[in-house]
């Protein structure tokens, strides 16, 4: 009784093996028939400060050229996340892609990522980067307006700040007489 039982386990186990293996056989040919391509993508960030890189250049080349082998070469740029994108057809059944940019003292970073078709169409490759570049911002350009506090102390007046920008995190006022200030709207 024990073995028959047995028996049955191993022959349900082995006809599922078959069905699956069917399975895989209709996927292989389901997906031989279909146009093959993979997607390229990742997002570039500032190491230092963790912003995302506008307008970054980052380039995609084949990482092996051989006799069947076409070969790539993209230059892709960052969107205002810092992310970049790109779709790549190929005939070929798998390969490396060859991923790099640059920071802002011209050092290469780069990455290889490999692609394989096994019963499907697409292949979803990231790689993403953290360089180093300087944090630029806008060009601060500083706006104030003053006036005098007292009609009768002329040389009594106070500054007030009209700089429009919300990355400021401090102030220094030098008023050319030695003395200076880091309040926001100071007096002199």
């Amino acid at each position: 009784m024990i073995y028959k039982k047995h028996k049955n386990l191993c022959t349900g186990a082995f006809l599922k093996l078959l069905i699956f293996g069917l399975m895989l056989s209709v996927l292989a040919v389901q997906a031989s028939d279909c146009e093959q391509y993979v997607i390229i993508g990742g997002q570039v960030l500032n190491k230092e400060h963790g912003n995302p890189i506008d307008e970054h250049p980052v380039f995609v080349t084949s990482e092996i050229s051989g006799y069947d082998r076409a070969s790539i070469f993209l230059e892709l740029r960052t969107n205002e996340e810092g992310y970049f994108y790109d779709t790549i057809f190929t005939q070929n059944n798998n390969g490396a892609l060859k991923v790099f940019t640059f920071d802002y003292l011209d050092q290469e970073i780069d990455t290889i990522v490999h692609f394989r078709f096994m019963n499907v169409c697409s292949n979803t490759l990231l790689a993403n980067f953290e360089i180093l570049m300087p944090f630029q911002l806008e060009q601060l350009h500083a706006r104030f307006t003053q006036y005098q506090i007292s009609p009768s102390d002329r040389f009594k007046y106070q500054f007030i700040d009209q700089t429009q920008n919300e990355h400021i995190i401090s102030w220094q006022w030098n008023f050319g007489d030695g003395s200076i200030s880091t309040q926001q709207n100071p007096s002199h």
